[in-house]
């Protein structure tokens, strides 16, 4: 097979992963910065309002406030995943 050819489909090659594959890495690496910034958050509202908040209102509206500046996502997939966390939180405190 000729030089050329064999660069020409490597490039090819090349291209195709950059199209394809990156919008995916780059989707997966926003989620996971979302999910981290969800328990960052989640971990802070619990240290800062915990004592003065026992209905976890203000906690809820601190995390709820700092993900919606930061991200764009809706309420109700945000409450989810707050709650997942709080839930992942209050297994380890129980533990």
């Amino acid at each position: 097979m000729d030089k050329q050819v064999i660069l020409l489909i490597a490039e090819f090659l090349i291209r195709l992963f950059v199209l394809l594959l990156l919008p995916k890495i780059y989707k997966w690496i926003k989620q996971y910065n979302l999910e981290k910034a969800i328990k960052d958050a989640v971990w802070a509202a619990e240290q800062l309002f915990k004592k003065n908040d026992p209905t976890g209102e203000k906690r809820k509206a601190f995390v709820q406030e700092y993900i919606l500046e930061r991200f764009k996502i809706s309420e109700d997939e945000l409450n989810i995943l707050i709650e997942a966390f709080v839930k992942e939180l209050n297994l380890i405190q129980e533990g």
